[in-house]
């Protein structure tokens, strides 16, 4: 009985059912209507949504990879992020 060759088949299922699970979240979070971004525990961003990129103004290749505080707190961009962040938690929604 060639249980090594089972194991591998198994394995490779397995592999193939997680890639299809973090293909569908991530096009779930792509495409949620609402803002999601994410931050690693050193705050750089390695997540960024469509309606993230509406809110602030600041396309995806822009900001993956930089620290969060470097862009978001500017002065002149803090009003419109806060302002449409209000919006979305009081249940508007924003059109793309």
């Amino acid at each position: 009985e060639n249980s090594s060759g089972l194991f591998l088949i198994e394995h490779k299922v397995y592999e193939q059912k997680i890639t299809a699970i973090a293909r569908e979240l991530s096009d779930l979070i792509e495409n949620a209507n609402a803002i999601i971004f994410g931050v690693d525990r050193n705050l750089y961003v390695n997540e960024w949504n469509k309606n993230t990129i509406v809110a602030t103004g600041y396309a995806k290749k822009e900001v993956i990879g930089k620290k969060i505080a470097g862009f978001l707190v500017e002065k002149n961009q803090r009003e419109k992020f806060r302002a449409m962040l209000q919006d979305v938690l009081g249940g508007g929604v924003l059109s793309l």
